[in-house]
């Protein structure tokens, strides 16, 4: 089995954003191995719920419903359970390898992985307009693209 965790800051918008549109794009196919996506936050308030931007936009994508589910705060468990975690700013990386230096060699930033962007960060929409929280949206699909045809996951 490889499990990816995918972090931001406060598990509301992007990395439950990247944990639904990695599981609904992997849904259905044939891959080579069990995987297990799972999203956390830094700086997470345990319990919030994911904004509402992004359950708007992920039901309108027809991803799922994902609006029962609350914000998780990054523990070790987490981290030592991890295969692969992905995070969407440099700061982010920063703030991870100093919590848990042995997350070097498992612990990237999503974009410098996946190859997309030049490696930019992934900013935080929050408080933003709809339009911010669309592409930012946009910005993780190309990553995940990028990533599952690096990560060879599907079946032959």
């Amino acid at each position: 089995m490889l499990k990816i965790l995918f972090v931001c800051t406060g598990n509301t918008c992007r990395s439950p954003m990247a944990e639904a549109l990695l599981k609904n794009m992997l849904s259905g196919e044939k891959l080579r191995y069990e995987i297990e996506v799972l999203s956390a936050g830094l700086s997470s308030f345990p319990g919030e719920k994911v904004s509402h931007e992004v359950i708007k936009l992920l039901q309108n994508e027809g991803v799922g419903n994902i609006q029962d589910r609350r914000s998780v705060m990054l523990d070790r468990l987490m981290v030592d359970e991890a295969d692969l975690i992905f995070v969407m700013t440099g700061d982010h990386l920063r703030k991870l390898t100093a919590l848990f230096p042995f997350t070097k060699g498992k612990a990237y930033k999503l974009t410098d992985y996946a190859e997309c962007f030049g490696g930019a960060d992934i900013d935080d929409p929050i408080g933003q307009d709809e339009e911010i929280y669309r592409k930012v949206l946009e910005d993780i699909r190309v990553c995940l693209k990028n990533l599952i045809s690096k990560l060879e996951l599907r079946g032959g």
